[in-house]
Order: C-alpha cells, then structure tokens, then sequence
C-alpha cells in the first residue's frame, strides 16, 4: 500500500530530466517524495522525513502527502504559504512529539528559476556545472582552482513542521542552468554506516556527485544507492534511503526520463 504513494511517473517538464527514489528500511518507513504537476512548464518537488520508524510514520507520511496534494493547487506559486498551511494542519493533527523535515521546491523550466521552502530539513545540494559561487569539487579543482564544478547548499528557511503552528516559513530562489545537478535526500543517504559504525558522509555524496555530474539523472541516483551499498557492506540498513536527482538538460532534448522505482524491497 505504501508503494502506491510515491509517484509512479511525473509529467514531463522541458529541459529538466529527473528522478525519485526511496529504500526503506523496514517494510514500512516514513519518508515521502513526490512530484506534482502545476501546470505548463512547472514542476513541484517535495521530500519528507517524519520523525520515528514504522506504522506510525508511514500513517503521518500519507498524511503529509495528502495535505501537499490539496495545498498545492492553490498555493502553486507560493512554497512558504503552502509550507504554512501545511504546518499548522499538521500541528492540528498530530502529537508534540512527532514532527517532519521538509523541502518542498517549485521549478519553472521557462525561467529556469527554483524557488523552495526548507523546513528543517538536511540542506540539499546544488552542483553548479559551471564551478562559480560555491565550494569547489573534485580532481579538476585540486589540479586548477575555480576550474571544477562547485557545491551550494539550500539551507534551511524554518524549522520542522508539526511543532509550532505560528511558524512563518521564507521561500529562497536561484536560478539553473544548464548541466546544473540537483540531490535532495534524507539522513539515510548521509548517515548510513558500515560495521564499525562510520557514516558515509557528505563529503563522499559530494565528491561522488561531481564524478558522475555527466550521467543522467536515474544513474546517477542508483550510483548514489550503489556507493551506500559498498559502504554498509555487510552492516544491516539502519534508515530509510530517499532521494530525488534533478538536472537541467538542453531543452531540445527530451525532458523527464522514467524515473527509478519509487520503493525497493
């Protein structure tokens, strides 16, 4: 039944190809992708991560989900105010102790503008293809300084949802271009650890990220989940691994590629 929330294909958005994944680590887990269609051009992309493991979280995840889906439509251009709404429900509906971390993203491929809402949650990363205001990567930048690609992080612009219904959420934009990547993802991606109980961190995701900037969107996602794999080795999944990968293509290429399945076993 949890399988059948995750988006099982997105519209197609020109010059943008990308895709969603989510692992769990249980047969149930509480983290949530989705993407929502807001007309020509216009793509909403949204991840959750509801505190606690099992039924529980997966019952507060669907809520999630659903209050997105009904928000969306008439918040479609304002991110903070439908993070707002969101939030206050979600107080309304559930104990103190139990909260989310969001990002919620709206992009408009004419534009190629990215505004989103970061509430609480691990700050996503941007590679910028074109190695300018951010923090240089990979083996080109060691040989030649400026010359690889850089790393922003979307930091937060509120905190988590479901603990104060009066906070006010800030909405941050940035405009894409093109070979620009995209990786939102939740603690299970960075904080996955091998047996002797090291994570696998954000700088690996970093610099596994500007080796593969080149691949499509779905590759570069599996890689992702390929590298945790290798890393855990024999240790068991400790989190739920969820992801989506966006990145900006020429726009007369084929936009969304068929994203990867939205729920392993």
């Amino acid at each position: 039944m949890q399988e059948k929330l995750f988006p099982q294909c997105g519209p197609v958005v020109e010059g943008l190809e990308y895709t969603g994944l989510c692992k769990p680590a249980k047969a149930v887990g509480g983290d949530y992708f989705d993407f929502l269609n807001l007309g020509p051009g216009r793509l909403g992309m949204a991840l959750g991560d509801v505190s606690g493991k099992g039924v529980s979280a997966s019952l507060l995840m669907a809520s999630l989900q659903a209050m997105l889906r009904i928000h969306s439509e008439e918040h479609w251009n304002s991110p903070e105010r439908l993070t707002g709404d969101i939030n206050r429900h979600l107080c309304q509906a559930t104990e103190a102790s139990r909260f989310a971390s969001f990002f919620y993203a709206v992009y408009n491929a004419n534009s190629r503008l990215l505004t989103y809402v970061n509430a609480g949650h691990n700050p996503p990363m941007l590679l910028r293809l074109n190695g300018e205001a951010g923090r240089s990567l990979g083996a080109e930048a060691a040989e030649k300084p400026g010359a690889g690609p850089s790393l922003i992080r979307l930091a937060a612009t509120g905190m988590v949802l479901g603990v104060d219904p009066c906070t006010e959420y800030q909405s941050e934009s940035l405009r894409m271009e093109e070979g620009d990547l995209l990786v939102i993802f939740t603690d299970g991606v960075t904080e996955a650890m091998d047996k002797s109980e090291t994570e696998f961190g954000e700088e690996n995701l970093s610099l596994l990220l500007a080796d593969a900037r080149h691949r499509c969107a779905r590759e570069i996602a599996e890689e992702i989940v390929a590298a945790i794999t290798r890393h855990q080795g024999t240790a068991p999944q400790a989190d739920d691994i969820t992801m989506i990968v966006a990145k900006v293509i020429p726009r007369k290429s084929s936009s969304r590629k068929p994203h990867a399945p939205a729920h392993d076993s």
